[in-house]
C-alpha cells in the first residue's frame, strides 16, 4: 500500500486514481474534500474534510474523518477487521447500488485479528436503495448472546434499510446460529451495557435460547419501516 502522511493546511482536495490502496496516516489538516475515484483508500490516521467514493471505489480505516462521507453507487464502505472502527464525524450516506462489506472475525470491534469491523457516526445515517450487505465470517459465534454493532450513529436521525433485510431479517452465521438484524440497537461502548433496543443503531445478534420466536413476532409488527427511532439522550 501506498502512505499519505500530510499535516498541510491546503484547501486542494487530495484525490486518489490507479489500483492498490492508499492509506492516510498520522494527523492530516487539509481541509480539502479526500476523492476515491478508484482502488481504495484506508484512513488511518485523521482528516479534516469530507469524503466522497466513486462507483467501484471503497474506503476503510480505523481513523477520523472530520467531514461526511459519501459512497456512491457501485462503491464499497469496507467494515473489515483489518480496516478496523472508522470515525466519522459527519453524516453517512449510503447512495443507491453501493454496497458495505462487513468482516465478522470475532466479538468486538477493532483492527485486527479476532475482531469485527465498524463505523462510527456522529450526523445521520442514510442507506439509499438496494445498498448491499456482504458478510464474511472468519469465525463462528460461540453461542446465543452474540451480539455485533457495526453502523453506529451518535444520535442524529437515521433513515433506510439494506437490500432484502428488513427489521428482523435473519442472516446465518454458522455454526447453526441465525443472526437476527436490527437498525434500532443501542451501542453504549461497553458491549454489556449496549443493548438491541431503544436506539438507531444497526447490529446483528444471535438470539438467546426459546427467544427467537418472540424477536420475529416483535420485529415483524416492524417491517417496513423505512425510518427508525432517534436515540434518547
Amino acid at each position: 500500500a501506498q502512505i499519505f502522511n500530510g499535516d498541510g493546511s491546503t484547501a486542494a482536495p487530495l484525490t486518489k486514481t490507479g489500483a492498490g490502496v492508499l492509506a492516510i496516516e498520522g494527523l492530516n489538516t487539509y481541509t480539502g474534500e479526500t476523492m476515491v475515484n478508484s482502488g481504495a483508500v484506508a484512513v488511518n490516521g485523521s482528516i479534516a474534510g469530507s469524503v466522497t467514493v466513486a462507483s467501484t471505489a471503497k474506503l476503510g480505516g480505523i481513523g477520523a474523518i472530520g467531514g461526511n462521507v459519501n459512497v456512491a453507487g457501485g462503491a464499497t464502505l469496507g467494515l473489515e477487521s483489518s480496516l478496523g472502527t472508522l470515525d466519522v464525524a459527519g453524516s453517512l450516506t449510503l447512495a443507491d447500488n453501493s454496497s458495505v462489506s462487513l468482516q465478522l472475525n470475532g466479538l468486538n470491534p477493532g483492527d485486527g485479528a479476532g475482531l469485527y469491523g465498524q463505523v462510527n457516526t456522529a450526523g445521520a445515517v442514510t442507506i439509499g436503495q438496494n445498498v448491499t450487505l456482504s458478510l464474511s465470517l472468519g469465525f463462528a459465534p460461540s453461542g446465543p448472546g452474540d451480539t455485533f454493532y457495526f453502523i453506529l450513529n451518535r444520535g442524529a436521525d437515521s433513515t433506510g434499510m439494506f437490500a432484502n433485510l428488513a427489521e428482523g431479517a435473519q442472516i446465518d452465521l454458522g455454526n447453526g446460529y441465525i443472526g437476527t438484524l436490527t437498525y434500532q440497537a443501542n451501542w453504549t461502548g461497553e458491549a454489556g451495557t449496549s443493548s438491541f433496543t431503544g436506539g438507531n443503531d444497526v447490529a446483528i445478534a444471535v438470539p438467546e435460547p426459546g427467544t427467537v420466536v418472540t424477536l420475529l413476532g416483535g420485529f415483524g409488527a416492524l417491517l417496513g419501516l423505512g425510518r427508525f427511532r432517534r436515540r434518547q439522550s
